[in-house]
């Protein structure tokens, strides 16, 4: 937004006269996005933070290989960080970070069998079958990589070099909690905000509801789109078809929201990486998990 100042202090002006004009729905957003960071991120992602900051700067095992599995087991945005940090001691060339950025900064495993399965869903779709709905679309697209540059054989000088030569000072355990304690207080920024948006998008649907008839799961969808846990949620606690409910929820989940994008924004600051592959990747990926269990719902169930 630097480059629209303008635009910069509409929004800024816009959001005071909300937040004048709304202040419970804010007050309760910002309580409610405030509680879910402090009980669910916090506690799960810090520590995560300051041991993989450590272990990028002392890494002696393939950073592919630790980036790619410490972004599938912590989820947002811990991939991302991961791609960072070994991209500015120059592991990764810009095209090659970009690229590891789409496939290895995703939703956990425990949040999609612990939050989605088994607390939304109910167990109705079978854990492996949801896993595979979600993580495909990632695992294909990575394959994709992998081929494109095994046959355009263009790894960069920054790529080839003996791991041991490129690592830079390491860092101490004051700089990585140091490190990490900015990371996680900016998530809970982000998340407050987008849970302050969900609120208001909700509170409008209700002022309209007499005036304009919306379809069931529009506003819990877009609310989705916006912050993946409470979207997913408030989808599960509508009274619409089963298997739309899925379908939807299975977007959400692999889409992973906006909150989750500004998350990942936020850990790639100070690097010339760009997020519009991601966002891309984000939404075939989504729609694509999507289809995968529609088929299953109509085909083999």
């Amino acid at each position: 937004m630097s480059k629209f100042p303008w635009l910069t202090t509409l929004l800024s002006v816009t959001a005071i006269i909300i937040l004048l004009l709304f202040p419970n729905q804010c007050i309760m957003g910002a309580s409610d996005g405030l509680l879910l960071w402090y009980n669910k991120v916090l506690p799960v992602l810090l520590p995560f933070f300051i041991i993989s900051s450590l272990i990028c700067t002392r890494v002696s095992f393939s950073p592919f290989i630790t980036t790619f599995f410490l972004g599938l087991l912590c989820g947002y945005p811990m991939g991302a960080k991961n791609v960072r940090d070994y991209y500015i001691q120059g592991y990764f060339s810009k095209t090659t970070a970009e690229k590891l950025m789409t496939v290895c900064n995703h939703a956990s495993p425990m949040f999609l069998i612990g939050y989605v399965c088994t607390m939304q869903l109910n167990n109705s779709v079978p854990i492996p079958i949801f896993l595979f709905a979600i993580y495909f679309p990632y695992i294909l697209l990575c394959c994709f990589y992998l081929l494109q540059i095994y046959l355009k054989k263009n790894t960069t000088a920054a790529d080839s070099i003996p791991a041991i030569t490129k690592l830079r000072k390491n860092i101490t355990l004051d700089d990585s909690i140091e490190q990490s304690l900015v990371l996680i207080c900016k998530i809970g920024c982000y998340i407050m905000l987008y849970s302050i948006l969900c609120h208001l998008l909700l509170s409008l649907g209700v002022c309209l509801e007499n005036k304009i008839e919306f379809p069931p799961l529009l506003l819990p969808f877009l609310t989705g789109i916006l912050e993946m846990t409470n979207g997913i949620s408030l989808v599960a606690g509508t009274d619409a078809p089963s298997l739309l409910k899925i379908v939807l929820i299975t977007i959400i989940a692999s889409f992973g929201g906006f909150s989750s994008m500004s998350q990942t924004k936020s850990a790639i600051k100070g690097t010339t990486l760009s997020m519009v592959p991601y966002v891309i990747c984000k939404m075939l990926c989504g729609l694509m998990s999507g289809i995968i269990i529609l088929v299953y719902l109509l085909i083999l169930v």
